[in-house]
């Protein structure tokens, strides 16, 4: 488990988020779009909102949530995640997760990926992620 505190430190709210379980599903060295999941914890009472996410290792970073209708599952781009006060919020296969788009080379399972999550007022939060294999 990977904890925040350093990187809040410097604005000005207590160290409250955890990270755990960061990874991204490897893919085909012709993929255009990878995806990448983690579960937040949240130690602190007030919630902790995302607002975006890059990292260097992708041409862009969208949050996004599968959505079912109809028996037809498709993906919904969404502007913010909120991890409230108390809680956690996953990011999982099936649900939620980080849409990593334009990948920079192919990466193989045990790279380490670092992306960065925007927090609501400006704080700025990075994980480490780690490639797995496509059938994790």
């Amino acid at each position: 488990m990977l904890t925040a505190g350093a990187l809040l430190a410097g604005c000005g709210r207590a160290p409250a988020l955890e990270i755990d379980d960061a990874w991204v599903r490897s893919a085909p060295p012709s993929a255009t779009v990878q995806a990448g999941y983690f579960t937040l914890h949240n130690r602190a009472a007030s919630d902790f909102t995302i607002v975006g996410a890059y990292s260097n290792a992708f041409g862009s970073v969208e949050m996004h949530e599968t959505v079912t209708s109809d028996g037809v599952s498709r993906m919904r781009r969404i502007e913010r995640l909120v991890v409230p006060g108390g809680g956690s919020l996953e990011l999982a296969p099936g649900g939620r997760h980080l849409m990593l788009i334009d990948p920079q080379r192919p990466y193989a399972p045990g790279d380490r990926l670092e992306i960065v999550l925007e927090l609501d007022g400006g704080a700025n939060q990075a994980i480490s992620f780690e490639v797995r294999p496509a059938a994790y």
